[in-house]
């Protein structure tokens, strides 16, 4: 977990070798961990991290901050 000092608390975003990617699922309407998350580099070429969500399955997209 890094320190985030803009809002004081400690956000989840880590490696992908660490614990997980914590982004939103749309179909289930609730921030999860994603399962097997993959690092994608998007056309303007920041980074991205794809997965699926562990309870309903929908792919989950949460772009990394630089």
């Amino acid at each position: 977990m890094t320190y985030n000092g803009l809002c004081g608390k400690l956000n989840k975003e880590t490696e992908l070798g660490g614990v997980g990617m914590e982004a939103y699922c749309v179909k289930c309407k609730a921030k999860k961990e994603m399962k097997d998350p993959q690092e994608v580099t998007l056309k303007n070429g920041r980074k991205a991290v794809k997965g699926k969500c562990p309870d309903c399955g929908t792919s989950m997209f949460r772009i990394k901050r630089s």
